[in-house]
């Protein structure tokens, strides 16, 4: 089935109906052996059938998509349960992207998040560690790579907007040492 690198099937299903918020969407047909997918055939990406349909209902169990039958159709529509765990499980997959070349520019992010919210911080600097930053300082985190939309997604996500900042120029001191770390 699929590998770490890859999507997972939970993903490919909930993504897929994400993007079609609110409205019921075919899934497939029944018909003699295994269903003709009428949205997509996930066989290409390594998904069994029988994978996929006991990953619908499982998703229906969870309450995550509202299935209905619809004559031959099987019709999907994705729920706030479904939303929640889409949006978590693509949270959990982002990733900063590293240009073949770099810019010559770093990106800082600064926090000062108050003490009583020290979980929020503490996520926040493992999710800054897991994408790729560095910490220079206490909550002073460096990247070489452009990144603001993922800032602003892990932000979003933690709730941390108002205590986080993003800078991006040239490092005006000894950058050597930073440089090693990324492999510069």
């Amino acid at each position: 089935m699929a590998t770490k690198n890859k999507k997972s099937l939970t993903y490919v299903v909930l993504e897929k109906l994400e993007s079609s918020l609110e409205q019921w969407v075919t899934i497939y047909t029944h018909g003699a052996g295994d269903p003709d997918f009428n949205l997509w055939n996930l066989s290409y990406k390594g998904f069994k059938p029988r994978y996929f349909k006991s990953n619908l209902n499982r998703l229906q169990k969870n309450q995550q998509v509202a299935l209905r039958q619809r004559g031959p159709k099987v019709e999907a529509r994705i729920t706030r349960q479904g939303l929640v765990l889409w949006r978590n499980k693509k949270f959990e997959q982002l990733k900063i992207a590293k240009p073949e070349k770099w810019d010559g520019l770093w990106r800082c992010a600064i926090f000062d998040i108050p003490e009583k919210k020290s979980s929020m911080r503490n996520s926040l600097r493992r999710k800054l560690k897991e994408l790729g930053f560095k910490q220079v300082q206490f909550s002073v985190w460096v990247c070489p790579y452009p990144c603001r939309n993922e800032l602003v997604e892990v932000c979003r996500h933690y709730r941390a907007e108002q205590y986080v900042s993003l800078l991006e120029g040239k490092y005006l001191g000894n950058e050597n040492n930073i440089r090693k770390q990324f492999n510069l």
